[in-house]
């Protein structure tokens, strides 16, 4: 059967590994006749501060480094980029910035759906050469460096026999991913990413590293758990609780297309409600050829355990079923599409143009709301678009929290729905464009007025509402406390009042 996950919009093979554009440190020049008048001075003087390098446009470190995922943005180029490797690297940026009057750009995978993790004529301060992960195992938490990306954490930490919940795409950074949520498929046991963090290390406008957590600057700790990234500064460590787990049993489900309405009624009523140890997302979705359903999941339990748990959407239509117990890391990486790969390969990707949005949901669809997503992707499939609707299931952990115990609010939700699209050629993208707003119209009056604020969406209307819901005035107020001139901002950061 095909596999098709967030992997599959976000990645294509021969992408080049992301670990091979790491260089030696040092100021890298334009490598031209005449570099000494297109070398920007200041540049000169923050690589003098600074352990780690710093690439200036035109040389091939800069080309290497500043891309990010979505070729949308691929013209917004920096100032430079910084690659710390110390907080007094990152500290050092801070006081740089103040000093030029420069923008400061955290970058942790690059993975900002709306490019915010670049800027024109910003510093992108890239962390990823903050990126160990270790394992402390007698107070049961693992501290990451921001510049982590997901599979080599999930890795790092399945050798110890533990984990931390977080997404199923290989590339994405940490710390984006756990400053805005983190939902992921061990999201309903263990809860989201931000649910697991007990400490953040951060460097704040005013230059100071400070530890936040319960007990040292709890109302910034209370921020950064959902707040969303680049909002209060730049972060420099996490300290995360992790679990123990040796094995899962990873499933796939497909079914064919003209069963798709009858899937998503039975998905809807079940996944959100199945045991916490069992965790589901549906995908709707077509690419080059025909329009395809299907269930992808794990379950932290035995295949015999697992099957008269899927009865409920196994008993719908005609489904082909594969379900198989593996070592966990083995099983992150099928997740990820990237089984049989070495480390480096699963961290390859190669960036291309897309755009998506994102509703939340309180009630099941009604039939019209599910009528509206298949005929959208059958659509996209006449348009000869690559287009899907992704479908994560939340309750369990992730219910259980109060939404006003940490920032991310989202804590009534059913289920999520990302819609999303990707294209090749410029001009295909006012039509693709097109259908995807028409379809998150279509969505909206059976959705609760809420998104996702890691799919964060440029054109959302009412964002403030529908990413921090009644939590919004208190980021408010420690965006003030914190950063009062607002020296950490961008198109929807949260403003200091």
């Amino acid at each position: 059967m095909e596999e098709l996950d967030r992997r599959q919009f976000l990645r294509r093979a021969g992408g080049a590994a992301l670990a091979a554009s790491l260089a030696p440190t040092g100021f890298e020049l334009v490598r031209a006749s005449n570099a000494s008048k297109r070398s920007d001075p200041r540049l000169r003087a923050l690589a003098r501060e600074l352990r780690g390098p710093v690439y200036a446009p035109g040389s091939r470190g800069y080309e290497r480094t500043h891309r990010i995922v979505n070729l949308r943005y691929a013209g917004v180029d920096p100032l430079g980029v910084a690659q710390p490797e110390t907080v007094a690297d990152v500290k050092a940026c801070v006081r740089w910035g103040h000093r030029y009057g420069v923008r400061l750009v955290p970058r942790s995978g690059g993975h900002s759906y709306a490019g915010y993790s670049t800027g024109r004529g910003a510093l992108q301060v890239d962390m990823r050469r903050m990126a160990a992960v270790r394992l402390d195992g007698a107070s049961g938490t693992a501290a990451v460096g921001p510049g982590a990306q997901l599979m080599k954490v999930y890795l790092d930490l399945a050798a110890h026999g533990v984990t931390i919940p977080a997404g199923s795409c290989p590339t994405v950074g940490i710390g984006g991913l756990a400053l805005g949520g983190g939902y992921g498929l061990a999201s309903r046991r263990f809860g989201l990413t931000t649910d697991n963090v007990r400490r953040v290390g951060i460097v704040l406008a005013d230059g100071r590293h400070v530890t936040a957590s319960r007990g040292k600057h709890p109302d910034l700790f209370w921020a950064c758990r959902g707040g969303g990234g680049g909002n209060f500064g730049i972060v420099t460590g996490f300290r995360f609780r992790v679990h123990s787990v040796r094995d899962a049993t990873r499933f796939s489900i497909s079914w064919p297309w003209d069963e798709a309405e009858a899937v998503v009624r039975a998905w809807q009523k079940w996944a959100p409600h199945a045991p916490d140890e069992l965790d589901s997302i549906l995908n709707l979705h077509t690419d080059t050829g025909s329009p395809h359903v299907h269930c992808v999941g794990q379950y932290f339990g035995s295949t015999r355990h697992l099957q008269p748990l899927l009865h409920p959407v196994t008993r719908v239509g005609t489904p082909s079923v594969s379900m198989r117990t593996q070592p966990y890391g083995d099983v992150q990486k099928w997740l990820a599409g990237c089984s049989g790969e070495t480390p480096s390969q699963c961290l390859a990707y190669s960036p291309e143009r897309f755009a998506a949005k994102s509703h939340y949901f309180r009630r099941p669809l009604s039939s019209s709301g599910r009528t509206a997503i298949v005929h959208a992707i059958s659509r996209a499939q006449d348009l000869h678009r690559s287009g899907a609707v992704i479908l994560d299931a939340y309750g369990g952990a992730i219910n259980r929290v109060h939404p006003h115990d940490t920032a991310f609010v989202h804590r009534k939700e059913l289920f999520s729905a990302q819609l999303y699209v990707s294209w090749g050629s410029h001009h295909a993208e006012h039509s693709t464009l097109k259908w995807l707003r028409d379809l998150h119209a279509r969505l909206a009056p059976h959705a609760s007025g809420f998104a996702y604020q890691n799919y964060i969406d440029p054109e959302l209307a009412s964002w403030q509402h529908a990413y921090y819901g009644s939590n919004w005035t208190r980021l408010v107020d420690v965006k003030r406390r914190y950063d009062p001139d607002d020296f950490f901002h961008f198109r929807q950061s949260i403003p200091p009042g």
